[in-house]
């Protein structure tokens, strides 16, 4: 197949792969409109860097979480002396764009009631180096190929940040479609068996991702109580080995 790229130059390849995220410019070429393929999992979700950690967080060396019904913000340590800044909240508004004013301008909106360094996060929220601002969405395709063109990652396979574990499948995904490629002399073999290794554990992964929604951002305050309890139990000897062989089964399974 002929591709352009965009400085204009054309190029004859064998295999076109899109590799190029959730919003991915080859699935829309390719496949045709987003929204045939995205699921909206009713929330949204911003991150930023801060150059600094704010004097109201005594602690610079834990992942804090401040979690109030269809809200939650979480502050954490990164190199370089650095604070990453995680907010995600309950809503069915389509994103208005991505810009960086919008963005605040819905933090404020949503957040200016808390307390704790909320306040601070988001006075800091217009001078960040940069913001990500988006809808939690699963992408779920019939198919990751057409012709010569597949896609990997979360261009055909996203689980949401919710379900976690998304560079660990797209690493996966590049590991068994090279694989098929090299063991099969023919291409559109290799795509479906691709397709066939990986397709069950993506589709796991992104029923766990819709169940764990719920409990990363609680509609009320009895489900974070129960949330919050699961939580510290999960620290104690007994449960903590538990949790860690049922993980592991879990693992297991969904080995490609």
């Amino acid at each position: 197949m002929e591709v352009t790229l965009t400085g204009g130059v054309t190029e004859s390849v064998d295999l076109l792969v899109g590799a190029d995220g959730v919003h991915s410019s080859v699935r829309q070429l390719a496949f045709g409109a987003p929204s045939r393929f995205t699921r909206q999992l009713g929330y949204r979700m911003a991150a930023f860097i801060l150059d600094a950690s704010p004097r109201e967080l005594h602690t610079s060396a834990a992942f804090v979480t401040l979690t109030c019904p269809n809200r939650q913000v979480t502050v954490y340590p990164i190199r370089g002396g650095r604070l990453a800044t995680f907010f995600l909240h309950k809503t069915r508004r389509p994103v208005q764009g991505a810009l960086k004013e919008a963005a605040c301008d819905e933090l404020h909106r949503r957040y200016s009631d808390l307390g704790w360094v909320v306040p601070d996060l988001l006075a800091q929220c217009r001078t960040a180096h940069g913001i990500y601002f988006d809808a939690v969405e699963q992408v779920q395709m019939p198919t990751w190929s057409t012709g010569r063109v597949v896609l990997v990652g979360d261009a055909c396979q996203c689980v949401s940040p919710l379900a976690g574990q998304g560079a660990s499948m797209a690493l996966a995904a590049g590991y068994v479609l090279a694989e098929e490629l090299d063991a099969n002399g023919d291409v559109s073999r290799a795509l479906t068996r691709y397709e066939e290794r990986l397709k069950p554990t993506i589709e796991r992964q992104q029923q766990a991702g819709r169940r764990m929604a719920k409990w990363f951002v609680p509609e009320d305050e009895p489900h974070r109580i129960v949330r919050d309890l699961v939580t510290r139990m999960s620290t104690w000897p007994g449960v903590a080995g538990l949790l860690r062989r049922r993980m592991a089964a879990e693992s297991m399974l969904g080995r490609v």
